[in-house]
């Protein structure tokens, strides 16, 4: 039988096979290099419905797509009106961030009613923008949170005080009277919660107890009365200073505004010019000595005699 020598028709395809081989590696990488500079940003969930008294905190991913390393600045471009807004990387409230090329970073948009109260059912829309230092890359990212009815309606939760407004001197301890009602349908924890000033101490204590707390069981139908301790900061200047308190728990927020008015502080000194209390004289010679008033106090002193 005769030998079918086939070696004159695999040797072209061969070679074919192996010129694509060598080839390939670099026609691939022509192809799928990454740009000199480019941004993605998005919202992680640019749709999202929430429950009543559930936190606004909306994540969002940006991503360096380019090859060389770049600074980005992140802005707040809308949000609803009367709201306070910021954007934080773990702890840390931030205005831009430094990426490198080819990676990527998650923040967090966290928004909240300036007033403190729980927000209304209803759709909420807020849009970040994000762009190069020298403005040649941009982007803008858009989020619509709905928040929905409360089950069975009405408020499950109030907080109500006697005296929102408290004035007295910088150097003062001021004390809030709070209830907080449980007007729902189950028993449940509540968590406590303030925003007081930098500097400022507050805390929660139950009436008549001389312990710290941070949350309280309130059966269904009843209420609690609690203490807001607050101390003013050290350097804490004359003026009017505001306290958002929240309440919350798993089926809904309330909150307050409360106010404390500093009036300074109310402190005199009197000293003489080398701060000794005691001189010397000659029998029949006269003993003069110099005296200052100092006012070591944040406010005004009048009628000093």
């Amino acid at each position: 039988m005769k030998r079918l020598d086939l070696w004159p028709f695999l040797g072209p395809v061969l070679g074919l096979f192996l010129a694509a081989a060598v080839l390939w590696p670099a026609l691939a990488a022509d192809a799928f290099e990454p740009p000199e500079r480019g941004l993605v940003a998005a919202f992680n969930y640019p749709g999202l419905t929430l429950g009543p008294g559930e936190d606004f905190d909306l994540n969002l991913t940006l991503r360096n797509t380019g090859r060389l390393d770049d600074t980005f600045l992140v802005t707040v471009t809308a949000s609803p009106a009367g709201w306070d807004t910021e954007i934080r990387s773990f702890a840390r409230v931030i205005t831009g961030l430094f990426l490198p090329g080819q990676d990527q970073a998650g923040l967090s948009l966290v928004a909240r009613p300036g007033d403190g109260r729980p927000p209304e059912p209803g759709v909420y829309n807020f849009q970040v923008r994000v762009e190069s230092l020298d403005g040649q890359l941009r982007r803008e990212a858009a989020c619509a949170v709905t928040v929905r009815e409360r089950a069975g309606g009405g408020q499950a939760l109030t907080v109500s005080t006697t005296y929102s407004e408290l004035r007295g001197p910088s150097d003062g301890r001021f004390s809030f009277s709070l209830d907080i009602k449980n007007p729902g349908g189950e028993d449940g924890l509540v968590g406590l919660g303030v925003t007081a000033p930098d500097g400022w101490e507050a805390w929660f204590k139950p009436s008549y107890e001389d312990k710290q707390v941070s949350s309280i069981q309130i059966p269904k139908g009843q209420s609690r009365t609690l203490n807001l301790d607050v101390t003013p900061g050290f350097k804490a200047a004359p003026g009017r200073y505001p306290l958002k308190v929240r309440a919350s728990s798993q089926w809904g927020e309330a909150g307050a505004v409360l106010t404390v008015e500093l009036t300074g502080t109310y402190q005199i000194r009197l000293m003489t010019a080398n701060e000794l209390l005691s001189g010397s004289t000659e029998p029949g010679q006269p003993l003069t000595m110099n005296f200052f008033v100092l006012n070591e106090g944040s406010a005004p002193q009048r009628e000093v005699k």
